[in-house]
């Protein structure tokens, strides 16, 4: 899986995902949601390519940002787009389900687009709690359906009608390209074993396990996911 992500998925991803308006409307709702002020230390668990950094350091230059990723791949990848940005920002090859930080570490945590791959989301949600101060906020994202062919349709589908609707006519082909070289990529996930895909119930029954904090659920059904946010 290693060699699948650092060589076949992240040089690809921002070409497959990272031009897909839907996937741009989810990060800025899940960013909102941090409620980031400058003095911030952020974790961005499973920070990928690091297109969410850029977001976020346009909105807030001087938040402290570490970014931790399953692939050195993505992680160059996102220290370079901060540097582009006049930003260095801290980067450390770490699962999110056994984070090597102290607890009450950060103020904010985000994660995007992790749970549809690790093998325990219950583990890393208790581990993104772990290293959050009291007060702290997180967001976290979670598959609410199958990521199948009807799903790819369905966010390219958005992406072309978003095109359309903004007038950038210009844009479909590459959607179109992105689109085949994304069913092609993600071919090989429609073949695991393990269910990577959640209802609301056992939203509600994971997070009612952890340490106690407040925390709502919302379904982002542009993008087929649950956003799970709150404060520890």
């Amino acid at each position: 899986m290693g060699f699948y992500f650092n060589r076949i998925y992240n040089p690809v991803y921002d070409f497959i995902v990272g031009q897909n308006a839907p996937y741009h409307r989810l990060q800025e709702t899940c960013i909102e949601k941090l409620e980031l002020v400058d003095s911030d230390r952020l974790l961005c668990a499973g920070v990928g390519t690091g297109n969410e950094i850029l977001r976020i350091l346009k909105m807030k230059p001087n938040v402290q940002i570490i970014g931790i990723d399953a692939s050195s791949t993505a992680l160059h990848k996102a220290e370079r787009k901060a540097l582009k940005q006049g930003k260095k920002i801290e980067t450390r090859l770490m699962d999110v389900q056994n984070l090597e930080f102290a607890d009450d570490s950060f103020d904010k945590a985000l994660c995007i687009h992790v749970t549809d791959f690790v093998r325990d989301s219950a583990r890393a949600s208790a581990e993104i709690t772990r290293v959050l101060r009291k007060g702290g906020k997180f967001v976290t994202t979670f598959p609410s359906g199958k990521e199948d062919l009807a799903f790819g349709k369905s966010v390219f589908g958005g992406a072309i009608r978003y095109d359309i609707k903004t007038h950038k006519y210009y844009k479909i082909p590459v959607v179109f390209a992105s689109a085949l070289l994304a069913g092609i990529v993600y071919f090989p996930f429609l073949f695991r074993s393990e269910r990577r895909y959640y209802s609301k119930d056992e939203l509600e029954k994971l997070f009612a396990n952890l340490t106690p904090h407040n925390y709502k659920i919302e379904e982002f059904t542009v993008y087929s996911d649950f956003i799970v946010y709150g404060t520890k």
